[in-house]
C-alpha cells in the first residue's frame, strides 16, 4: 500500500494493487477508505483504524508483540566498577605485557619515523649558508669616525728629565 499526501488536509490518496481508494481522516482516528475498482460499479467505504506510521511512530516504533517477555538485569542493581580496583588494576600490568609484542613495535616504529620526519622538516627551515658564500653585502659599510684630537691644556706638568 503506497500513500501519498495530496493537500496539507486530512484526505490521502492510497494505491493497492493499482487501484486508487481514497482515505479520509476523521476527529476518532479511523479512516474511511473508498474503493474505485473499475471491475465493479458500486463504490464500498469501508472504516478501519489509522496506522501507526500515519500517526506519527517512527518506523522502529511500529512493532508491538503480545505474549513475548524480556528478562533484563536493572540498570540500578549493578555495580558498574566491582571488582574494578580488586582484581582490575593489579591485572592490568600482566594483561599488558602480554600483549604487548603486537602493539609496541608498530607504536615505537610510529614514533621513531615522526621524529624523523618532524626533524627533517626543521633542518629544511634552516638556511644552508653555502648558498651565500658569494653573496656581496648589497649596503657599504659605514666609514669609521675620525679619532676625536686630544685638547690641549695650558699647564702642562714637566717631567723631571726636561
Amino acid at each position: 500500500m503506497k500513500v501519498s499526501a495530496n493537500n496539507p488536509s486530512n484526505v490521502f490518496a492510497v494505491s493497492v494493487l493499482q487501484n486508487p481508494e481514497i482515505i479520509i481522516l476523521d476527529q476518532q482516528f479511523t479512516i474511511s477508505v473508498g474503493l474505485n475498482n473499475l471491475n465493479r460499479c458500486n463504490n464500498k467505504i469501508y472504516k478501519v483504524k489509522v496506522t501507526k506510521t500515519l500517526m506519527g511512530k517512527h518506523f522502529g516504533d511500529l512493532a508491538f508483540i503480545r505474549g513475548i517477555i524480556y528478562y533484563t538485569l536493572s540498570p540500578h542493581e549493578l555495580k558498574p566498577f566491582a571488582g574494578a580496583i580488586k582484581y582490575g588494576i593489579p591485572n592490568f600490568v600482566p594483561r599488558t605485557l602480554a600483549r604487548a609484542w603486537t602493539w609496541a613495535p608498530p607504536f615505537l616504529f610510529s614514533i621513531a619515523l615522526y621524529n624523523y620526519i618532524e626533524g627533517r622538516y626543521h633542518q629544511k627551515l634552516r638556511k644552508d649558508p653555502r648558498d651565500y658564500v658569494d653573496e656581496v653585502d648589497p649596503t657599504p659599510p659605514e666609514p669609521e669616525p675620525a679619532p676625536e684630537p686630544e685638547p690641549e691644556t695650558k699647564c702642562q706638568k714637566k717631567s723631571k728629565t726636561e
